[in-house]
């Protein structure tokens, strides 16, 4: 080789020598950064640990909640239900439970698990799985008995294994177990395994059983989402994998675990709970103390340290929701006897009140009395099935968002709607009976289930289902609820009315969905900020969420206002009474929708404000009937009083209407625009979104002939009466061949006839009739005006013949019938039969001058006979209501 190619060599060696020990270096470089950084991390997390020198707490102070304008509201109650643990009393096999489920190497390790932190790292790597968590038993004590926090940070993190180590080298195993067993927070306001014993199952805990040792070794992971009152599904699913685990390490046998876990859950509600005093706004408190929880502070730090927690409490609302609860639930039991709470206690209430533009909760009750630590908080810990309440978010505003309009017009008739693997459901109506063509805006304010049921086929269940998740009812489940029985509220588990409030405060934000918040902001006791500007917990949204138009939530908006205000100029056949008047609050617009379920265990009134959402829930905690309650009976009242508390001062201020907004005259039997045929009780000023408004002109009316006798007939050449043209609507028939196969399938062995003719819609009297009178033809040249004068009675020139009616009244039920045919001068006698033995029923027909009352189990007469045409209307005035309050009935 040449010198030259030697002189190469050489060159690229030493570069390549130079370029390895500049590696080198600079590796040198970064671990040393690294390490003195990790030294110095390590040394900051231990400046900032708490001193070991006992698990005594440190003193006491008090942690204060503050209103929404930063005055001091409630001073946080400081006494937990923790008994002391002797651990020598305490079943091997609990202590087995405990340690099987929350720390397997308990006994061997020295503070920390390295081979669960490696197991847990290795499932986050491969599998992103972060809920492999790898705290042994000593770190959660240290967690709990220590100030650090349960942020989930590394400085947090390094608190926590250094502070389980010092335990380790200070405390024997069997001392930290049972150190373990005093603080561990095992929900329903117990701490340690000794309170729990005896809260669930109202024993010592040297008394349990190896299913209840492991159904309180489930707990410590979440004892909220496992506590066995609220939701024992998952409380017995947690508890059998305990015993699964404990057979798996080989603490019990695979024969002594299936024998556990086929025992039931086996708790018992305390008859008494150690209270924590007295204090203000007790479910408010409870549940800001929940969040914090939630929010990763230490019971220490909740209840002994000295936090400063900033809220949305409003004392105002607050006082109003209290006073309202507890003002008409005494008035409305000594109302309604059936109800009275000395005679059944165990009815509940719960009622919550948010600001819908930031999704601040103003204040809540979450039950009718709160004597109990941490008590059930109803608005939110509770699920029950919404009713009817429902359909304004999974049924009309999704139909909105997709096009539909108040004036879509659905026959009110009886629907077979099939469900794959279930036999047909046939929707019924409460009261029972149809109407006919009916508007969605008629179908929400009289809370029509057949309509409600139909529009959700319409649109399809997975666009209701959606729109319902999205409006704000986010514990639907995606696999049970996607049914067409969601229209009426037909859910798996029901939802909670801090839920509903969400969703309607979303209508009233112009379709903007803001999640409820109670914690604005936490500081220690030394103003050092904590937790700053949302403070939500982590299952919420910390923004702003459209969901529907601002559009198409007025739509909503103003179709609701029709439920506690009666359309005020509707009059005649199908007039708009309202389902919730005592909703109605003097100068303010509201919106809303009451809520009574099929089986009638709950009843609802869920609405808004321009300003404020609320609502309402009544019902009980166990599967109990509500027979013969109502939304607009129970639950209207309280929202009222609690709203107009809450608004008193506030200078009334309407709903925003968005720009594309426009109204029309339209049918309400076409959803098109009123025709000259359409008769003035069938008009209505309908409101749409520009571009949706109708533009054809209702065709459906038609005028026809007809003898002026009862019933009347089609008129036709060579009948002996003179032809009276009359308007008649024209309606896809429905009679009773089309019903009773229907009928025969709702009803099985147990149809009728009779049956079957009440699921013929009422609209149907108003179709033309069938049966000709005469030849049926004319002769050529013939006009069908033609008639010869005089006649039979009845004809022109005679007057029609008197008639006698009977008419039924029951308290809850339409008058039977409710359509009454009577001609000018015609004499008509009424005979009104009261269907109930104890109540007396007052009836009212204005334009004739009729005042009757009925008395309880009997009858009154009374003979009319009407001077001016129109349609009059009768009402039934029940006991206990104004007159102002009374449904109103017509006739035609």
């Amino acid at each position: 080789m040449s010198s030259t190619g030697d002189k190469r060599v050489r060159r690229r060696r030493r570069r390549r020598v130079r370029w390895w020990r500049l590696v080198l270096l600079l590796a040198f470089l970064l671990l040393f950064v690294l390490g003195a950084f990790g030294v110095g991390f390590v040394v900051s997390a231990v400046r900032a640990m708490p001193s070991i020198d006992s698990l005594r707490p440190s003193p006491a102070l008090t942690s204060v909640i503050y209103d929404r304008y930063g005055r001091p509201a409630v001073d946080i109650p400081a006494i937990e239900n923790r008994l002391p643990v002797d651990i020598d009393k305490v079943p091997k096999h609990v202590q087995d439970a405990f340690v099987a489920i929350e720390d397997s190497r308990f006994w061997t390790h020295h503070g920390i698990d390295l081979y669960g932190i490696a197991r847990a790292a290795l499932q986050d790597v491969l599998h992103g799985n972060r809920s492999q968590g790898a705290s042994t038993i000593t770190q959660q004590l240290a967690r709990n008995a220590f100030p650090i926090g349960r942020e989930r940070t590394f400085e947090r993190k390094v608190q926590e294994a250094i502070l389980a180590i010092e335990l380790e080298r200070t405390m024997t195993k069997k001392e930290i177990l049972e150190a373990y067993l005093t603080w561990i927070n095992l929900g329903e306001g117990a701490y340690g395994i000794e309170a729990a014993a005896r809260t669930y199952f109202g024993k010592p805990a040297a008394e349990l059983t190896l299913a209840e040792g492991a159904l309180l070794a489930a707990l410590p992971k979440a004892p909220s989402a496992y506590d066995p009152f609220l939701h024992p599904e998952a409380a017995l699913a947690r508890r059998n994998l305990v015993l699964d685990r404990m057979a798996e390490l080989g603490f019990i046998t695979k024969a002594e675990a299936e024998a556990a876990k086929a025992e039931p859950l086996g708790v018992k509600p305390p008859a008494e709970r150690p209270s924590q005093g007295d204090y203000k706004y007790p479910y408010f408190t409870d549940y800001v103390i929940d969040q914090l929880e939630a929010l990763g502070f230490t019971d220490r730090q909740i209840f002994n340290g000295g936090l400063h927690v900033y809220t949305t409490l409003d004392p105002k609302v607050q006082e109003a929701i209290e006073s309202a609860v507890a003002d008409d639930f005494a008035a409305l039991a000594k109302s309604d006897k059936r109800f009275a709470l000395d005679a059944d206690p165990r009815l509940e209430v719960a009622a919550v009140i948010l600001d819908q533009k930031t999704g601040e909760i103003l204040g809540m009750v979450g039950g009718r009395v709160h004597d109990k630590a941490r008590t059930l908080n109803r608005v939110w810990q509770a699920r029950h099935q919404p009713g009817s309440a429902i359909k304004p978010l999974a049924v009309y505003t999704p139909a909105f968002a997709v096009g539909y309009t108040p004036a879509t017009v659905v026959d009110d008739r009886p629907w077979v709607i099939s469900q794959p693997g279930q036999k047909p459901w046939i929707p019924v109506n409460d009261p029972p009976g149809y109407q006919g063509l009916t508007t969605i805006r008629e179908a929400v304010r009289r809370s029509v289930n057949a309509v409600a049921a139909e529009t959700l086929q319409m649109i399809g269940v997975d666009t209701g289902f959606e729109y319902a998740q999205k409006l704000g009812l986010t514990s639907l489940d995606p696999k049970r609820d996607k049914v067409p029985s969601l229209a009426l509220g037909g859910l798996t588990h029901g939802v909670t009315p801090l839920e509903m409030a969400r969703a309607y405060a979303t209508l009233a934000n112009g379709g903007v969905r803001t999640d409820p918040i109670a914690i604005l902001k936490v500081t220690d006791s030394e103003g050092h900020v904590l937790k700053d500007g949302s403070g939500r917990p982590a299952e919420y949204s910390t923004t702003y969420t459209p969901v529907v138009s601002p559009e198409v939530a007025y739509l909503m908006t103003d179709v609701l206002r029709s439920v506690p205000d009666a359309y005020p100029s509707a009059t005649g056949w199908l007039q708009n009474w309202s389902t919730a008047p005592r909703a109605h609050i003097d100068g303010w617009q509201v919106a809303g929708k009451t809520g009574t379920t099929d089986d009638q265990k709950a009843v609802w009134f869920a609405g808004y404000t321009p300003v404020y959402t609320g609502v309402v829930w009544v019902g009980y905690d166990e599967e109990r009937r509500m027979a013969g309650s109502s939304g607009g009976r129970w639950a209207a009242p309280i929202w009222h009083d609690m709203m107009a508390r809450a608004l008193a001062g506030v200078k009334p201020v309407p709903f925003t209407v968005p720009d594309d907004i426009v109204h029309r005259v339209v049918d309400i039997k076409s959803g098109k625009l009123a025709s000259p045929l359409t008769p003035p009780a069938f008009q209505r000023v309908e409101t749409f979104i520009r571009g949706t408004e109708p533009t054809e002109v209702s065709d459906a009316w038609e005028e026809v002939q007809v003898t002026p006798t009862d019933p009347p007939m089609r008129w036709s050449w060579g009948c002996p009466y003179p032809p009276v043209t009359k308007v008649f609507l024209k309606r896809p028939p429905l009679g009773f061949d089309e019903v009773k196969p229907i009928a025969q399938l709702k009803y099985g062995s147990a149809y009728t006839d009779e049956k079957a003719l009440a699921m013929i819609p009422a609209d149907m009297s108003l179709v033309a009739p069938e049966k000709v009178c005469g030849l049926g033809v004319l002769p050529p040249g013939a006009s069908e005006a033609a008639s010869e004068p005089g006649g039979p009675p009845g004809s022109e020139g005679a007057p029609p013949p008197p008639i006698t009616i009977p008419v039924r009244v029951k308290s809850g039920q339409l008058l039977s019938p409710s359509a009454i045919d009577a001609r000018v001068g015609q004499e008509v006698t009424l005979v009104f039969q009261n269907g109930d033995d104890a109540i007396e029923h007052e009836i009212a027909i204005e334009d004739w001058g009729v005042d009757v009352k009925v008395p309880a189990g009997g009858t009154a007469t009374v003979t009319v006979v009407p001077k001016e045409p129109g349609n009059p209307i009768m009402r039934c005035i029940e006991p206990g209501h104004s007159r102002e309050e009374a449904r109103w009935f017509v006739t035609r």
